[in-house]
């Protein structure tokens, strides 16, 4: 008779399935740049396959140090605290709900491990490459019946998402494609041709997709990838910028007739934002205006987690009638300081002061260059809108921050 044979060791089973967890980041970039509602059932699928296979202690080992993840804790908890001034509480509670998904930054740096890092942002690449290649042929009018189904909104040549968000994910595309190119010591000719192809596909699609955010974005990135590479020789990364940076907006300016109408219109905007013509850029001056209003009626500690869009709404009667209200104050700096005082403003900078500060202090080099990046090109643009709260910058920023930030052993 046969023996029994003895059960695989728990041991075994939890490892086999911190692999499948791990390996699970990588679809989940794959799905981030098309899908939203697929990312939110990956992460709570991730989520409870940690909690399964958890070895708590030395988990939390890996985060308890983690000064990104101390500053995002930091700022949800600032989003609770602000719910006990809070009068409309089911607007607190879903501004909360948003602000909770921050959460998912040290679980995904919990489980994702460092032999899988690599293949996730690959991951994102290759599903930026999908996108970037439907853009094309939607600008060129390639058999537009077939790519009509994946243009969202106003018709622009933008794959799967609106032109608001679009160039966002192309810019974070061509920050990860430019560190393979230039700081990744690990990175072989194949790879670095690679990613240079992918950059320039990346740079050339922002500038048609119509977002300005997303334009601004590389903008910076370009300036801080500049002062990067020629970082012991300052005053020669200055001059680069400084004729460079003028040189390639002329240039695309010039060739892209999409882009110099945004830039153009942008400046029209702006001279007629007094008016009650609405404008793009006119109206987020105004909104902008008005929540500081809200702001500076209430410096302190903010109307709370739930109330700005009521209060919000008594300032623009009051003082801007002739506008349409919007509940957007395009500005996520604004938000945040009438939601909760000083104390707001604090919290979204020590985030990314967090994040820079850890990337200046680190020597991994995907987190000293690619770490540096994405935080400073997060602060141009939440200037423009709230885009702290709107899901698919923000799962952009948390699926970035795990990634970049996360302990490298």
């Amino acid at each position: 008779m046969d023996p029994i044979q003895p059960p695989a060791p728990r041991g075994a089973f939890k490892t086999g399935l911190r692999t499948l967890t791990s390996l699970l980041l990588v679809p989940y970039a794959f799905i981030l740049p098309m899908w939203i509602a697929p990312t939110y059932i990956l992460a709570g699928l991730i989520f409870f396959l940690w909690l399964v296979g958890a070895d708590f202690r030395s988990d939390f080992e890996k985060v308890r140090n983690n000064r990104v993840v101390w500053a995002l804790l930091a700022f949800w908890l600032l989003n609770i605290v602000g719910l006990l001034w809070t009068e409309d509480m089911a607007g607190g509670w879903h501004t909360f709900s948003r602000a909770s998904l921050f959460l998912l930054v040290p679980v995904f740096m919990m489980v994702l491990k460092c032999e899988h890092v690599e293949a996730v942002l690959w991951s994102f690449l290759a599903s930026m490459l999908l996108s970037c290649t439907i853009s094309f042929l939607m600008y060129f009018r390639v058999s537009p019946s077939l790519f009509s189904s994946f243009t969202v909104g106003n018709g622009d040549p933008t794959a799967f998402m609106s032109h608001i968000h679009y160039p966002i994910y192309l810019s974070a595309a061509c920050a990860v494609s430019l560190y393979y190119v230039l700081f990744d010591p690990a990175a072989g000719r194949w790879k670095k041709t690679l990613a240079g192809v992918l950059a320039l596909l990346f740079a050339a699609d922002i500038f048609i997709s119509n977002g300005r955010a997303g334009q601004l974005m590389f903008l910076v990135l370009i300036v801080v990838v500049i002062f990067q590479y020629y970082r012991e020789r300052l005053l020669q990364a200055a001059v680069s910028v400084l004729i460079g940076i003028p040189i390639l907006f002329t240039l695309v300016y010039n060739g892209v007739p999409d882009f110099r109408q945004r830039v153009d219109s942008g400046i029209s905007d702006i001279q007629l934002h007094n008016s009650a013509e609405y404008t793009s850029v006119g109206a987020r001056v105004v909104y902008a205006l008005n929540g500081l209003t809200v702001f500076a009626e209430h410096p302190l500690i903010g109307v709370g987690t739930g109330d700005f869009v009521a209060e919000l709404e008594k300032v623009h009667r009051r003082d801007t009638p002739e506008y349409l209200f919007d509940i957007d104050v395009h500005n996520s700096y604004v938000l945040k300081m009438a939601q909760f005082g000083v104390l707001g403003l604090i919290a979204v900078f020590a985030i990314y002061f967090s994040q820079i500060r850890s990337a200046l202090r680190s020597s991994v080099p995907l987190q000293h260059y690619l770490g540096l990046s994405i935080p400073i090109m997060f602060v141009a643009i939440l200037w423009s809108d709230v885009y702290i709260e709107l899901h698919f910058s923000l799962m952009l920023f948390i699926f970035l921050s795990a990634i970049i930030y996360r302990e490298p052993a």
